[in-house]
């Protein structure tokens, strides 16, 4: 058989898995590059040093040097191992494995995998990322939508989110509150809040400072969000009621002893949960 009648019977082969496959600069280079169908291959692309750059397997496995590029849907039955870059615009489903031992792996449609996926980069998934099993990445993962069937979330030093009960969400270890760079006070402000757990000084010395009487501390962003005031300064701090909060009364934060008010944000008001005199 000529060369061209290899080449024909390499995209054939292709077809066969159906997978469509651009490998740049390899089919061009005909003088330089072969297609073989040697032992163990069902078909393999060599260049002039004998190294085998692209191959499909007898058991359907496929493997390239070089990047990986589709355009149409891919459906592989077997591992797929990719040392460049893989770039796909249509689905991907493997009922195997996913490795990348360098490269990254972008998806711009769905990518469904039935076993382990290993990414030694990035994530960059445009629409939904679904997996029956574990899936490791020592790079970032950036995933507009992550859907997790079966299993936990664990995060960077093994603690856990856990949401096998339905309508329960739960964490192992410490559940910390972002704590806010101190915020300066005076009389009349409106206390706007940079994180839940917010601190409080007075700007100026000698005299307590009172929160504005109409909106004491600026609207929450959602209903339900947290927040703890705590004074550390050495004058009161007093916290007005009916002035976008709901209070038993004006609360005094106390100075000098670490007083706190927990309250919650209900979408329109923030309501006293409790308050600590210390």
């Amino acid at each position: 058989m000529n060369k061209q009648g290899w080449i024909n019977a390499g995209l054939a082969a292709l077809a066969a898995v159906a997978l469509v496959v651009g490998v740049l600069g390899y089919l061009e280079a005909s003088a330089e590059y072969q297609v073989m169908s040697a032992s163990g291959y069902l078909f393999s692309l060599e260049d002039g040093t004998g190294t085998v750059r692209f191959s499909v397997s007898d058991a359907g496995a496929i493997d390239g040097l070089g990047a990986i590029d589709a355009d149409g849907a891919a459906t592989l039955n077997s591992t797929l191992d990719v040392d460049g870059a893989t770039t796909l615009n249509s689905t991907l489903d493997v009922d195997g494995n996913v490795s990348s031992g360098t490269g990254a792996v972008t998806v711009t449609d769905a990518l469904t995998v039935s076993g382990p996926i290993t990414l030694a980069s990035n994530v960059n998934a445009l629409s939904t990322v679904d997996f029956d099993s574990t899936l490791n990445v020592d790079g970032a993962a950036t995933v507009d939508s992550l859907d997790v069937d079966n299993g936990n979330i664990t995060l960077q030093n093994d603690e856990q989110i856990d949401n096998s009960t339905d309508t329960v969400v739960e964490l192992t270890g410490f559940v910390a509150l972002d704590v806010a760079t101190t915020l300066n006070i005076t009389t009349g402000d409106t206390i706007t809040p940079t994180a839940s757990y917010q601190p409080l000084m007075v700007d100026g010395s000698g005299a307590a400072a009172t929160t504005d009487s109409s909106t004491a501390i600026a609207d929450g962003a959602k209903a339900g969000q947290l927040l703890v005031l705590v004074n550390r300064d050495d004058e009161d701090v007093v916290i007005k009621n009916g002035a976008n909060t709901l209070l038993s009364g004006d609360i005094t934060l106390t100075a000098s002893v670490s007083d706190t008010l927990m309250l919650a944000w209900d979408g329109e008001d923030w309501v006293g949960l409790s308050m600590s005199d210390n």
